[in-house]
């Protein structure tokens, strides 16, 4: 226990300063001595009164520190976490400290636990903390956590690394005709794994085109009456990191007024 933590006790009978290492302390010949339960109360030569804390009511004070100052994990630098494209590969790097009140923890030791689509949450080897960790590359979803036993446990995660494919989507100011790969890929494109497109307004004349990963059934509806809008829909081979793949799009038609539309996945 950090002896900073409780240095002295005030009271109506004084000042009383707190000795962590028991009797060994003491005066040889104290003053005085006041009983009381796993506490010893002793007036030294100089005047000076000291506690002396019995190893059970340590225990319990150590437990209250604990619990008004817990041991905290603090993220200093991460990368190669987060969403990535599938046919890529990442090693993730983790920087961190051990917080216990205003002070870092020195030793303590960590248990790195791995997750994957085959194996859930599997432990490797205990290792002396660092404060610093490089993972394993990956290509696949995975995730991690890291134990810290301080004494006590804490934990560091869950941290995952994610591999998708893109999704495209964009405004379009005319009809395209065919659409084609390069047309897709010239639109907007993120990570995100849903399906669907949330509200949009167009404006007269102007035409949306969405592509998502694989077989769906995508439907427009118009977000003010929520009635079905007749739209073009197709699929198409979309080439990424991890080869080709098919895609279904749909493109939103042109009005003669400003509207708002949503793309649902049925």
């Amino acid at each position: 226990m950090d002896r900073y933590l409780i240095h002295e006790i005030r009271t109506r009978e004084g000042i009383y300063k707190v000795d962590y290492n028991s009797l060994a302390n003491l005066p040889e010949s104290p003053d005085g001595i006041e009983e009381g339960e796993g506490i010893s109360i002793v007036s030294g030569q100089s005047g000076e009164k000291i506690i002396s804390l019995s190893p059970g009511t340590l225990k319990d004070i150590e437990d209250l520190m604990d619990k008004v100052f817990p041991v905290t994990p603090e993220i200093l630098e991460s990368s190669g976490f987060g969403v990535f494209e599938l046919g890529t590969s990442v090693t993730p790097e983790l920087s961190w400290r051990v917080m216990k009140g205003s002070s870092e923890v020195q030793e303590y030791q960590v248990t790195l636990f791995t997750k994957t689509p085959e194996h859930s949450w599997v432990p490797g080897v205990p290792q002396e903390g660092t404060g610093h960790f490089v993972f394993p590359e990956v290509s696949q979803d995975t995730s991690w956590r890291l134990l810290l036993e301080t004494p006590g446990e804490v934990v560091i995660g869950p941290l995952s690394s994610e591999f998708r494919r893109y999704r495209y989507y964009g405004v379009l100011q005319g009809d395209p005709g065919e659409v084609t790969e390069n047309l897709v890929k010239g639109l907007q494109r993120d990570l995100q794994t849903t399906k669907t497109y949330q509200k949009t307004t167009l404006r007269s004349g102007e035409y949306f085109l969405f592509a998502v990963p694989g077989a769906s059934n995508l439907i427009v509806r118009h977000s003010g009456t929520d009635a079905i809008v007749d739209s073009r829909t197709g699929t198409l081979s979309v080439t990424g990191a991890s080869g080709s793949y098919t895609y279904t799009w749909v493109l939103v038609p042109a009005s003669g007024n400003s509207w708002t539309f949503i793309i649902t996945n049925t």
